[in-house]
Parts: structure tokens; sequence; C-alpha cells
């Protein structure tokens, strides 16, 4: 997916807000301003979204996961639509509280919520009562708003991706916190010190967030493809640098036997050297007496 000014003037990414609404640490991302809007500097937008996308698919390929936050309502679809697409988690109705900062808490309510959803189409569900299943159901429900899309979830999110920043200061402050870059759709209301990577563009305007997502998900997706590639490689590097199992060849016990054994002494020829017999005697003392 490749990114022009031609694409970011039609999504209406320039458009920021009101002047009277700005946020003067956004003054370098304002390029002008027009019937009372600043108009963002999309140049810098192409800029930020290439360095995000690079970084992204870097941190992505060794290992790190990524989470889309991004809970206001024009952008709760997209968000889960397109993180689902590329394999990255995400939150698209309300922020967890503690996920970075207790994240014991929230990894307990996520196990509990898959536990459940492990019981349905089981014995188990069948043997509940009406009441029980109730409120089973009830307390599902809330859990797949909650913890719904980061299911998957097993240790603190390493990268978070967010779409307003003033809309989910809770996250951008536990993630500070914690030292976990944050990747930020800046509108020129927000702080864009707040942020690891700012990307200055209109964060309210269907089209605008539809064009970032995708983006961002496009980065995320090919991430994922490098460190399949990764994982395999090291793989096979693996297989063939292991030792070689010693082979053992069976061994006949006799032969085995015979291999130890002691050689055979020579047997001792009898010495009859300087010894005569008895028929050399008796033919010698015959042949004296003539």
């Amino acid at each position: 997916m490749n990114i022009t000014l031609q694409s970011l003037l039609e999504a209406g990414v320039h458009f920021g807000h009101q002047v009277k609404r700005w946020n003067p640490k956004m003054k370098e991302y304002i390029y002008t301003q027009r019937k009372g809007v600043h108009i963002i500097d999309l140049g810098q937008t192409v800029s930020a979204l290439e360095k995000a996308k690079t970084y992204i698919e870097t941190e992505v390929a060794n290992g790190k996961n990524i989470i889309f936050v991004g809970t206001k309502k024009q952008a709760r679809d997209i968000i889960k639509e397109e993180a689902e697409k590329s394999g990255a988690m995400y939150i698209n109705n309300r922020w967890p509280g503690g996920l970075i900062s207790n994240f014991q808490s929230v990894k307990n309510t996520i196990e509990r919520y898959n536990r459940v959803i492990a019981m349905q189409g089981t014995e188990a569900i069948t043997k509940l009562t009406k009441k029980e299943l109730a409120i089973l159901n009830k307390d599902l429900e809330r859990s797949e708003k909650l913890v719904g899309g980061i299911k998957d979830l097993k240790k603190k999110p390493d990268m978070l991706f967010v779409l307003d920043v003033k809309r989910e200061a809770n996250a951008i402050k536990e993630a500070r916190l914690a030292e976990i870059p944050v990747i930020a759709i800046c509108d020129t209301n927000s702080d864009p010190d707040l942020v690891t990577m700012a990307i200055p563009g209109n964060d309210d305007a269907m089209k605008a967030i539809d064009l970032f997502v995708k983006y961002i998900a496009e980065a995320v997706k090919t991430g994922m493809s490098k460190r399949k590639v990764k994982e395999a490689q090291k793989e096979a590097e693996t297989s063939v640098t292991a030792k070689p199992k010693v082979v053992v060849s069976d061994v006949k016990a006799s032969d085995h036997k015979k291999d130890h054994q002691k050689p055979e002494k020579p047997k001792e020829v009898k010495k009859t050297a300087g010894k005569e017999s008895h028929k050399e005697k008796t033919l010698k003392k015959a042949t004296s007496k003539k």
C-alpha cells in the first residue's frame, strides 16, 4: 500500500481542528490555516508514516507484539477488521485499566474469558440452570468487549498503535510509565510529546482513519511474514548443527569374546638334538663288533 500526498488529500487527512482548539506543541506540524481550521503539513505525515511502517515491521519481525487502540465509535469496526487480518491484537471498546500497570489482574480476566469460551458447546453448559447461564452469558458479553481483542495476550504489550491521543489518555499514561513505545495519530489538538512516534493527521474523519489503520495493519502483516521466515531459518539451522547420534552396531557376544581372548601360546617342541634312539644304539654296537 503506497501513501501519496494525493491519497492523503482525498482522505481528508490534512484537515485539523479549529484554530481555537489547537495545541501549541503541534505548531511544527501545521502548514497553514483556512477558514478558522488548521491545515496539517502532509509532507511530514508521509515521512512519519514511512518511519512508523519501517519501525513496526522490524519490531514485529523480531517477535514483538502490538495492540491497536481505537475506542471512538467510527473507528471500532475498522480497528477490529484490520487487526484480525494482520494478526495483531486490538482494543476497540474501552481500555481495560491496569492492562500495563497491573497486568496480572487483567490476565486473570483474560484467562477466565478463555475458559468460558472453551465451555461453549460442552456438557458443562447444559448442566447449568437458567439463572447460572444468564449470569455466565452476561459476564461473557462484558468480557468480550473488554478483552475479546486481546484474548491471546500472554505478557505486557511491546507496542501500542493509538488513533486518538486525547481519548486514549489512560492507555498512553500506562505505556509511558512502563516505557512502552506508542505510535499515535496526532491531530492539531494533541500533545505529540506524550507519544514515542507522532503521525500528524486527522483522527476523526472515517476515510482518514481507514487509511491510517490499513497502512499500519499492512506493516504488521509484513512483519509477521518476516517473522515466520526467520523462525523457519532458525529451525533449519538448529537441525543442521545438531550433533548426530552415535549408532552402535550389534556385535555378537561370541565375536566380542573372541576379540578379547588372549592369544594362544605356541606349543613347545621337544628337543631331541644330542639324544640317540634305542635302534641307533643297537645299530652302532653291531657295527663296532665287526
